[in-house]
């Protein structure tokens, strides 16, 4: 009796133990399912399956009800560029800030939310995004965050304060080459395109605040003409690959004197093809884009395509 006492006694005990790890274990394959949703949708997005990414970070987020700031993050800019939602896409980057578990999930998400803020009409969400962008600068004591606080002060005509921010990184000791590829290549406008005076209102503010910053195609800005394009070398290990058909995207600047300045990948391919891509499109050279008849470094689209028969 007492040895069948002591038996039944370990059974609930170890039924207690593994009733009280079970939740445990759930959530452990909860968080293996959001992050392979999340691989996923990066893998999709650099491949340029941008639907497809964005039923990954949907579903990582719906996995996760709401407390992952990388699957809202991404949901953020799907329900933007996706679903054209700009006050959904600035409810998901508000949540992803509260629920930012990192030091590194909460840069990212003031970032898109910042970016979700600047992306409303009328003065007080950029005003917030001002704020945001302060604080991030604040915190990180360095270039992280000034380009999205310059954006959001020449949103709202406060240009003079953007002109002392960049007198003050020169005074910190800031090069003209680091000022120019830490901030001011990270300006953009987020508005709609279709407001051409808003639009060209930016632009024009955005050069008279540095001469040599690289502006966004669209309204007064015309788009850069090739002259001269190089084609690229296909690469022995793509040549192997009978019916290779692949395109590599790439987001360059263009200067004023047309020559391409800065190439960052948007689509990469294997094979060596992404390399091969970008030392082509650096020797390319392009009548520059204008506004109002003189040139400007402009950010621009360029694809290069591999084929193999």
């Amino acid at each position: 009796m007492a040895k069948s006492t002591c038996v039944r006694f370990v059974s609930s005990l170890v039924f207690l133990i593994m009733t009280a790890l079970a939740p445990e274990r759930a959530r452990a394959d909860v968080l293996a399912d959001v992050q392979a949703q999340l691989e996923k949708a990066q893998k999709l997005y650099s491949a340029g399956n941008y639907r497809g990414a964005c039923k990954a970070y949907k579903r990582a987020d719906e996995l996760a009800q709401g407390k992952s700031s990388p699957s809202l993050i991404g949901l953020s800019d799907c329900l933007y560029i996706q679903d054209n939602d700009a006050v959904k896409s600035l409810v998901a980057a508000r949540q992803a800030l509260a629920v930012a578990a990192t030091p590194d999930e909460r840069t990212k998400a003031t970032e898109a939310l910042g970016l979700a803020l600047l992306r409303q009409p009328g003065e007080a969400s950029w005003t917030e995004a001002v704020s945001l962008f302060k604080g991030q600068v604040d915190s990180s004591g360095g270039a992280e965050g000034q380009g999205g606080l310059l954006s959001a002060l020449l949103a709202l005509h406060r240009d003079q304060e953007a002109a002392e921010i960049l007198q003050s990184l020169r005074k910190q000791g800031l090069t003209e080459d680091d000022i120019q590829q830490h901030v001011l290549d990270t300006v953009e406008y987020h508005g709609p395109r279709e407001d051409t005076r808003r639009f060209d209102d930016f632009n024009e503010r955005l050069l008279r605040l540095d001469p040599n910053a690289p502006l966004r195609v669209g309204g007064g800005v015309s788009r850069p003409q090739i002259i001269r394009s190089v084609k690229p070398l296909m690469p022995s290990k793509a040549r192997l690959q009978p019916g290779l058909n692949a395109t590599v995207i790439l987001e360059t600047i263009i200067d004023a004197q047309g020559n391409v300045r800065f190439v960052k990948v948007l689509k990469p391919q294997p094979y060596g093809l992404t390399e091969a891509a970008v030392d082509s499109v650096k020797a390319w050279t392009f009548h520059p884009a204008t506004l109002n008849g003189k040139p400007v470094a402009v950010w621009y689209i360029l694809t290069v395509s591999f084929h193999r028969e």
